[in-house]
């Protein structure tokens, strides 16, 4: 596969592979990483690849070298050297922890430079750069990478924890101008607060969108998301929130790609409950731009939060207000932005002052994209796109919100006392939201179906922040 999608799911070799390759398909994904650990997995793999491609699937193999396998050293050299007989490119994943054993498993695959050169699709350095002896390992991972010249390499980061702007900064810095990618991990990421009950909660699928929006703002290739087999089977609420997710960046990711990026020619205003307050303290705004037939296309990718805590997402929308700088202004009288919401772009009004367009973006929630341009052409374009995929996604928003709503109902149930009571007024509101979602989707009002989701989500976000409040104040 020449173009990977920008989110990719990883699962491990297992007996209901077809099963879950055929349940990926179906979600709309287009590829997925398969985690080989040994010969038995290779042989799975290999039987794996001929119905993968009946549904339309890409199968990619991905050798994993890990401490509990205890495939360090000498055996994975060999199941490196068998893997390389078998297939074209590779996909690499090395989640050691120990120093001895990081050290022992780079050494081995430096040996195999010379075959692995131009065969490596993915680097996946999964915990191994953040080995004991932190700074010997890296410089060994630094020499792997410039020998083996794999395509891509990625980093992890636990969600909702990590920063995604930190990590890939620091893996920036240390390998250099890679295509980077970050893999979201949140299989065994505990709750908020010591709360060991919400880690069912926590992660939510609205910190999945978070994240991958973050990830495109600061430059990443992709993402990964591991374990998707897990959430499959045990948090079906983020393994929807992903085909959702994957939806939308499939709309937006050639500009997070290919684009020139910056920050810059973008003033903001958020006017929130009654209140204008600068959009800089809260919103990130990306500026991605590529020239098309001769005239600039740009797309503006917005990303709000409420603070620095990992786990305090917005409970509320906004209206967006942005004033975009144009270089040009008799050109830019012809520009014309377009909200990327489904089922299809919305043209925005628009007020021109000085060389800058203005305009708003109304219920503004998490993230959302603007596309600005003057070319039909583009603009049909990403209508015929947008229309061919717009009711699986409500699909999947619907379903994500039901789920959720599945799980606040348990967990409401495991309240008592002031607690419970105050945490009944959100699920009374989540409730309404859920009907009016379920009218909307049965007479297929797309719109309507995906923004009572989204506000459903609020008000879900609300209650897991209200539970946290609790929490903390009950540990002080």
């Amino acid at each position: 596969m020449d173009r990977l999608p920008y989110v990719l799911p990883q699962v491990e070799a297992l007996p209901t592979n077809e099963a879950i390759v055929e349940s990926l398909a179906e979600h709309g994904f287009e590829a997925v990483l398969m985690s080989v650990c040994s010969e038995p997995d290779l042989a799975k793999f290999e039987g794996l690849r001929a119905f993968a491609n009946e549904v339309g699937m890409a199968l990619l193999p991905m050798l994993t070298i890990s401490d509990d396998l205890q495939l360090h050293g000498s055996a994975a050299a060999q199941l490196c050297v068998d893997f390389l007989a078998r297939v074209e490119r590779v996909s690499l994943a090395l989640r050691i922890s120990h120093r001895d054993d990081a050290k022992v498993a780079l050494q081995n695959l430096a040996t195999l430079s010379e075959q692995l050169r131009g065969r490596v699709m993915m680097l996946w350095l999964n915990a191994v750069e953040k080995s004991a002896d932190g700074e010997s390992i890296v410089s060994d991972l630094c020499e792997l990478i410039a020998r083996i010249e794999p395509t891509h390499v990625c980093v992890s980061a636990k969600v909702p924890s990590d920063d995604p702007k930190m990590m890939l900064g620091l893996a920036r810095q240390r390998f250099g101008n890679a295509n980077l990618w970050l893999a979201l991990i949140v299989k065994g990421v505990e709750g908020a607060s010591g709360a060991e009950y919400l880690s069912a909660y926590i992660p939510s699928g609205d910190h999945l969108r978070c994240f991958t929006y973050a990830a495109a703002l600061c430059g990443a290739h992709g993402i990964i998301m591991p374990d998707t087999d897990y959430l499959m089977t045990h948090r079906q609420d983020l393994f929807k929130a992903l085909a959702a997710v994957y939806s939308e960046a499939k709309i937006v990711s050639r500009f997070w790609r290919e684009a020139s990026r910056g920050d810059d020619a973008v003033s903001l205003a958020v006017e929130c409950n009654g209140e204008t307050v600068d959009g800089h303290s809260c919103i990130r705004v990306c500026r991605f731009v590529i020239e098309s037939d001769g005239m600039p296309e740009v797309l503006l990718t917005a990303l709000r939060w409420v603070s620095n805590s990992a786990f305090s997402l917005p409970v509320s929308s906004c209206r967006l207000s942005i004033c975009h700088q144009l270089n040009d202004r008799v050109m830019g009288q012809t520009l014309r932005p377009y909200l990327l919401r489904f089922p299809s772009p919305k043209r925005l009004r628009t007020l021109f002052k000085g060389n800058c367009i203005l305009f708003y973006v109304p219920d503004f929630d998490i993230a959302d994209s603007v596309f600005i341009s003057s070319n039909r052409s583009s603009v049909e374009e990403l209508h015929r796109h947008m229309n061919a995929i717009a009711a699986p996604v409500m699909q999947y928003e619907v379903q994500w919100a039901l789920k959720e709503l599945e799980m606040a109902k348990t967990l409401l149930n495991s309240l008592k006392g002031e607690v419970r009571q105050m945490c009944s007024e959100c699920f009374g509101r989540m409730s309404e939201c859920v009907s009016l979602m379920l009218q909307a989707a049965r007479r297929r009002h797309i719109a309507s179906a995906i923004m009572m989701a989204k506000m459903f989500r609020r008000q879900y976000r609300e209650l897991l922040r209200r539970l946290i409040f609790v929490l903390e104040q009950a540990q002080q």
